[in-house]
Parts: C-alpha cells; sequence; structure tokens
C-alpha cells in the first residue's frame, strides 16, 4: 500500500439545492426534490462525518444533480438532467461543476506534489431497490481493479469493516462498476496508481431513512472505524 495516505473526501450529489430560477422547472413535481433524483440521502452527513474523523478536507457540490450532476464528465450524455438553454448550462458549469471539481482536484494535486499518495473518498448511497429488484448490500466500495493498491485497499477495508460489524452485506464494485464514468475515474487519468487512490464509498439509504436512525449513526462509526484500522490515517474521532 502506498504510504503515508493523505484522505480526502468528496461528496458529488450532496445536496438538493435548486437556485431560484430553476426552481420552477420543477414546480409541477415538489416531490422530486426530497427523492434519489435530486440528492443522495445521508452521503453528507456521513462525508462530514469522515472529514471530521480524520481531519480531512471535504468538498461539497452545490447544486442538485436534477440540474447538473457533479459525478459525470464533461461530455457525459447525462451531465445535464434537463433540456437547458446554453447560458444555462454554462451558468451550471462555471457556478458549481467547474468549482467543486477544480477544488478538489488542486488539494489531490497538492497532495502528490508533497510526494505522498492522494486517498480520495468519494461518498455516495444508493437505493435500496431499482426497478423492483432489491439491492443486495448494505456497504460497498467502487474502484478499478486493475489497480492493485486500490484493489488491496477495499479488500482490507472491507474485511476490517466486517470485524466492525458482521451482519453487514458488504460488496465490490457493486450496484455500479468503479471504472464508469465519475469522479474518480476521471482522476484516475491524471494522476498515477502510486500517486492516486480513488474509492468510491456506496451506502444502503436503508440505513439512512427513520426509524433506522441509531443503525445509522452505528454503522457511519464502523465504516469510520474500518478506515482508520487500514489506511493509516490519523484519527481524531477515538475508536
Amino acid at each position: 500500500m502506498p504510504a503515508p495516505l493523505r484522505l480526502i473526501v468528496t461528496c458529488e450529489h450532496a445536496t438538493n439545492h435548486l437556485p431560484a430560477k430553476y426552481a420552477l422547472l420543477f414546480a409541477d413535481r415538489p416531490q422530486i426534490r426530497e427523492s434519489h433524483c435530486a440528492y443522495d440521502l445521508g452521503a453528507l452527513e456521513l462525508a462530514r462525518r469522515l472529514a471530521d474523523r480524520f481531519t480531512a478536507p471535504c468538498f461539497e457540490a452545490g447544486v442538485s444533480r436534477l440540474l447538473i450532476d457533479c459525478n459525470r464528465s464533461p461530455g457525459h450524455r447525462r451531465l445535464f438532467c434537463r433540456q437547458l438553454e446554453e447560458e444555462e448550462r454554462h451558468e451550471l458549469l462555471n457556478g458549481y461543476y467547474l468549482p467543486f471539481r477544480r477544488k478538489a482536484q488542486d488539494a489531490i494535486g497538492a497532495v502528490v506534489a508533497r510526494g505522498e499518495t492522494a486517498l480520495h473518498l468519494s461518498v455516495h448511497t444508493f437505493t435500496p431497490e431499482m426497478n423492483g429488484q432489491e439491492r443486495r448490500a448494505d456497504v460497498a466500495l467502487l474502484y478499478d481493479p486493475s489497480r492493485g493498491p486500490e484493489k488491496e485497499l477495499c479488500r482490507t477495508w472491507l474485511a476490517a469493516l466486517g470485524k466492525e460489524s458482521a451482519s453487514l452485506r458488504l460488496r465490490r464494485n457493486y450496484p455500479y462498476r468503479g471504472v464508469d464514468d465519475g469522479f474518480t475515474s476521471a482522476l484516475r487519468r491524471e494522476f498515477s496508481q502510486k500517486q492516486y487512490l480513488g474509492i468510491e464509498i456506496e451506502v444502503n439509504q436503508k440505513f439512512v431513512a427513520p426509524p433506522a436512525v441509531a443503525n445509522w449513526q452505528r454503522l457511519q462509526e464502523h465504516i469510520a472505524n474500518s478506515l482508520a484500522t487500514v489506511s493509516g490515517q490519523s484519527s481524531e474521532g477515538g475508536g
């Protein structure tokens, strides 16, 4: 495993915020702003908790993916989630998307410039069901199997998480592939596997919604404890 590792946390689907001028686009469907289509329920709470625990920077997208998906690459057919005017697209790119991604990439570049390895943790949650099918996982880690350091960290992290809570259903590269288009995939093209480990963590939203609040708090602690065990990160939160 490359060392020392320096943790950097991002949350691409952190918020359901819609600037006032765009909120009217969804006036006929107000419930969509509280759905998974708008943001990843619980992801921001977990991202901030991990960043606080390890005194790491946390970069948060500031607009709902109902407008622009900060986990998609420029030119991706689903970067913009609505039919928007060209001026509106530029406004969203320059006001939200590019500042978020540049700040995170600059922080990673600073770690690399010091001769250290960046451990980039991109925090997401997923719905318990998709198209009527149960997602058979509680926590999953997404990575590029061709990059040995990422593969090894995920193997050891899941093993440590399993020791924290033996009842958890743990998966790798599920319910999505770690090499699919995303922020981590884009950054792998900028940094070598010795410089950069890009891991997406995906957590089942069944832990987030009431009445599972106590379970959600315990799960966040298990995730943080197991990450401390395998990454060599200094922890401010004990455990």
